[in-house]
């Protein structure tokens, strides 16, 4: 048995469950019966529909000490392979306790502290960059890192894109599920003020949008401005698009999978190094910090422009992210995990 311990909520985003249910299936599909535990039953529903079991601690996500004794009541009577771990909330004392009585995986971002675990999985494209060996090189904790290992669901692995010739250019704009910082609703607020009639606008709203029923209001009777909430095939919408406005999260890594030209912006502390190293690279463009003022969505508008004007640069940056990301990483992660388990047997 491998449980997952994660959270997603309105504050937090829906993230962390999302890359661990990518996970999950990954290692069903090599044949490991996963189970999750949530602080609350906000994404309960979510796992369950994905075809897990969910445990929810009825616990304060923030301050994860407290509840350690309920998740090893949760745990016990199972043969526990491992506890995967995925949470900014964690803290040494925390790994250290589930660590006496199981195995431990932590997805990793930020590299800020040493931590009693067994693997260590950071996927970001600059986790090779963040002194991991320096941190765990005297330690027996496996590192998986880098951008091969991205964990995004399986229709995401080896996508066949067709470019197909249009007049009009087709813009998708992500906010992730939450959108804590109201980057959707001030990006149509600022897009009132300019008349872009050769783009039609594609507006994902997630689950946890509080602004959700506003933002399709005010979308009513816009010819080019589509909504979409629960998509059932993200990879089919994805790949009709020729332009991408993304949080600088986990949707990155799907929209480099189907090699969709893409401009990012950060909204957390922890997107900043994401989107500062795919700018340095060369491979998204960085609007910035959404939450020092509007003048970032207004970048945001710019660079857009600037997109859908000239298809060469479109060209070039699809294939330099096809490059990077193939969409097995998921795969590649289990395989690893699976491994580990195998050589301690």
């Amino acid at each position: 048995m491998i449980f997952f311990r994660c959270d997603g909520n309105s504050n937090i985003g829906v993230g962390h469950v999302m890359r661990c249910l990518s996970l999950a299936k990954a290692l069903k599909a090599e044949g490991k019966e996963c189970k999750f535990i949530l602080a609350d039953d906000t994404m309960s529903e979510t796992v369950v529909a994905n075809g897990f079991e969910a445990y929810v601690l009825n616990s304060d996500y923030t301050k994860m000490n407290n509840e350690v004794e309920k998740l090893l009541d949760i745990t016990e009577g199972f043969e526990t392979e491992f506890i995967i771990v995925d949470s900014y909330y964690v803290n040494q004392e925390y790994m250290e306790r589930l660590h006496k009585h199981h195995r431990l995986v932590y997805i990793d971002d930020l590299n800020e502290c040493l931590y009693s675990v067994d693997v260590l999985l950071n996927y970001n494209i600059y986790a090779e960059d963040m002194e991991y060996e320096a941190t765990y090189g005297h330690t027996d904790t496996k590192l998986i890192l880098g951008a091969e290992y991205a964990l995004l669901r399986k229709e995401f692995a080896n996508v066949k894109r067709e470019n197909e010739k249009n007049d009009r250019v087709q813009l998708l704009v992500s906010t992730g599920g939450a959108d804590v910082e109201n980057v959707l609703y001030r990006f149509l607020c600022q897009l009132s003020n300019h008349d872009f009639e050769n783009i039609d606008f594609h507006l994902l709203v997630g689950a946890q949008n509080k602004k959700g029923a506003l933002i399709r209001e005010m979308c009513t009777g816009k010819e080019n401005i589509y909504v979409h909430s629960n998509v059932k095939n993200m990879v089919d919408l994805i790949c009709r698009m020729d332009i991408a406005i993304s949080a600088a999260g986990s949707t990155l890594y799907e929209l480099c999978a189907c090699g969709v030209p893409t401009i990012t912006y950060v909204c957390a502390d922890n997107q900043l190094l994401g989107a500062a190293t795919f700018s340095k690279k060369g491979l998204i463009s960085n609007a910035g910090d959404v939450r020092d003022g509007d003048h970032v969505i207004d970048s945001m508008i710019s660079l857009m422009s600037e997109y859908a004007e000239n298809a060469t640069l479109r060209d070039e940056k699809s294939k330099s992210l096809r490059k990077l990301v193939d969409g097995n990483g998921a795969k590649r992660s289990a395989v690893q995990l699976i491994d580990f388990l195998c050589k301690k047997e």
